[in-house]
């Protein structure tokens, strides 16, 4: 099991919004369970965000008055070392996250009405890795996971009354690759 800081670089951005923070972009958690070849699976609370955030879109700046982001990971690592005394292991993972997001803005000079997105999907990984085991109990983990494809169903609802009615709601399915790539540094406990 590992708490890991994560980092976070997003070369596109959802909903054509960029958010504002800082280069830490938060913490995860995950639970390690090897396996009989000395591979490893992966389980992970990778995002759990409740509360409200500023982001820009063009050059304004939006307050979500409201908004949630969870997403949950599975990762296949294949380890290089496989002795049990080995105090470096590098490993290459594949694997995806489960997500589901919801942003709601509130009406502000630059945009007078309510926008609300709505979206969950998957994102696939490949994520190099290299353990370094402190002892026989504790250990540090250092991974590079490179999302290599994004599939998103999304739905955006603009309150917009320049807008007729029927068209204020889209649904889209996205899918693009090379989203975001990231940066772990994780600290664990085995049992």
């Amino acid at each position: 099991m590992s708490v890991n800081a994560l980092f976070t670089h997003n070369l596109t951005s959802p909903y054509g919004l960029y958010e504002k923070t800082a280069s830490l972009s938060g913490m995860t958690s995950s639970f390690f369970i090897m396996t009989e070849r000395r591979n490893q699976h992966e389980i992970s609370l990778e995002q759990l965000s409740i509360g409200s955030s500023s982001y820009y879109y063009d050059e304004n700046v939006l307050q979500s008055n409201r908004g949630l982001n969870v997403s949950l990971g599975y990762k296949y690592l294949f380890n290089f070392m496989k002795r049990k005394t080995s105090r470096w292991i590098p490993s290459v993972g594949l694997g995806a996250h489960v997500f589901y997001r919801t942003i709601d803005f509130s009406p502000t000079e630059a945009i007078p009405f309510i926008i609300r997105y709505r979206g969950g999907g998957l994102q696939f990984y490949v994520q190099p890795m290299i353990t370094c085991h402190i002892n026989h109990r504790l250990y540090l983990n250092f991974s590079i996971p490179v999302n290599i494809a994004t599939t998103e169903l999304r739905s955006d609802y603009y309150d917009n009354p320049e807008i007729p009615s029927e068209q204020r709601n889209i649904t889209v399915l996205k899918s693009n690759g090379f989203y975001q790539f990231q940066g772990k540094i994780g600290f664990g406990v085995k049992f």
